[in-house]
């Protein structure tokens, strides 16, 4: 959401997870919220969730040594899912790091560094639903016909670029470079008590009573 995972290269390991410069896909997402929701009616179904925009390193969570955690001439940073997910397929839906855990209002847990209740899916819940890396899958609900990103950093290399995880448009998960135009998919939670119709098909879509 902000620099670690989607900005430019730092320094310093603090310098690049620290939460400051708003990327460009939270400004789109912070766009896409204030166009819909933002002081409407259906604002008032919106619940602050937690997003986790994992920037643990993957020697943190038990894989090989790594880069320094920033971007760096001579040395790869690898980041936790490359361990959790490319390694081992071992995807979790626990968020390590309080400063990784992205809320708008809530400190206890999370870091209220959102300024609305809006992300992305984690490459760890793409795995979840069923998605593989690199194998095509055309029956699962996140194939769309179209690449989208994920809010998951995959590494950094030598050149200071950053790969993240996104889904392919045959339906995969893959890792790319963030120089790529991929369509952004955005995701918000909805109050428990709301009662859910419809299937999510075509023909019969969810509808919020």
């Amino acid at each position: 959401m902000y620099g670690g995972a989607f900005g430019s290269a730092s320094t310093s390991r603090e310098g690049a997870v620290i939460n400051e410069t708003s990327s460009t896909i939270k400004s789109f997402l912070d766009s896409w919220y204030q166009t819909n929701f933002s002081g409407k009616d259906l604002e008032n179904l919106i619940v602050d969730n937690l997003f986790c925009n994992d920037r643990q390193l993957s020697s943190e969570v038990g894989g090989t040594p790594t880069g320094p955690g920033y971007g760096r001439l001579d040395r790869y940073t690898t980041y936790a899912e490359y361990h959790r997910l490319y390694s081992y397929k071992n995807p979790t839906l626990k968020c390590g790091l309080k400063n990784d855990r992205f809320t708008k209002s809530d400190i206890k847990i999370g870091n209220r560094a959102l300024t609305y209740s809006v992300g992305l899916l984690t490459a760890d819940e793409a795995s979840m639903v069923g998605l593989l890396l690199s194998t095509n899958n055309n029956s699962n609900y996140l194939f769309l016909e179209s690449p989208f990103w994920l809010l998951t950093p995959f590494y950094m290399n030598d050149h200071n670029e950053i790969n993240a995880f996104a889904v392919h448009l045959t339906g995969y998960f893959t890792y790319v470079a963030t120089n790529n135009i991929y369509g952004v998919r955005p995701v918000i939670s909805i109050r428990g008590d709301i009662t859910v119709t419809g299937d999510g098909s075509n023909a019969n879509p969810f509808k919020l009573l």
